[in-house]
């Protein structure tokens, strides 16, 4: 890890990966949002079991 010399560059992180691991870890994120909530086809944000309420509809 290396740290910030100055206090106002924010909180960061370096990774180095390989390209096989680049790809396994797009694939693995891919399926994972894939199992998510469905986004609402206006506003883009997670439609939950109770419903939306969306910002573009109303």
């Amino acid at each position: 890890l290396l740290e910030a010399e100055d206090a106002s560059m924010g909180e960061q992180a370096k990774f180095t990966l390989r390209i096989a691991q680049a790809a396994a870890f797009a694939e693995a994120a891919e399926e994972l949002l894939s199992a998510g909530r469905p986004p609402c086809r206006l506003c883009g944000r997670p439609i939950g079991i109770e419903g939306h309420n969306c910002p573009r509809w109303n």
